[in-house]
């Protein structure tokens, strides 16, 4: 697993050319085709530090993953999950550039390991910013599952 603080996608190029490792991530930069509307109902509202705008944290359950959307519903971060029985995993956590800094990405993973505890779900961190994470915020080292 790359040992990068951010998730990303390794690609390698095929076979019969110059090898070469490329580290990129998985969306496209517009990011619309992985946006969720959630309507008129945004969740529980949570001010990031530093910023002025309240942000929600959702759990987009149809997409597999947990959004953070600033007051006018435009996507600041996300991370992408898997379940399987009680263990959720914790694939891939991504802030969108404009909004990095500010904290988003730990009010997503607070905000998806709260929720994993409420649930009674094990957690299994495979995305590098989730085991930096649990590492730093030692509180939620009960929900790690050992595999």
């Amino acid at each position: 697993m790359p040992s990068s603080k951010a998730c990303s996608l390794l690609i390698r190029t095929p076979p019969g050319r110059r090898h070469r490792t490329v580290r990129q991530s998985p969306y496209p930069r517009s990011h619309t085709l992985q946006t969720h509307q959630h309507g008129t109902s945004f969740g529980r509202l949570d001010t990031v530090a530093g910023m002025e705008n309240e942000i929600a944290i959702t759990d987009a359950t149809d997409a597999s993953r947990y959004e953070a959307r600033d007051a006018d519903g435009n996507l600041m971060g996300f991370v992408d999950y898997k379940r399987f029985g009680s263990v959720i995993a914790f694939r891939h956590a991504e802030t969108l550039p404009e909004y990095q800094g500010r904290g988003v990405a730990g009010k997503i993973a607070t905000k998806s390991l709260d929720d994993a505890r409420a649930a009674g779900l094990r957690v299994r961190p495979a995305c590098p910013y989730y085991q930096d994470f649990l590492k730093k915020h030692t509180e939620y080292a009960d929900l790690v599952d050992a595999e």
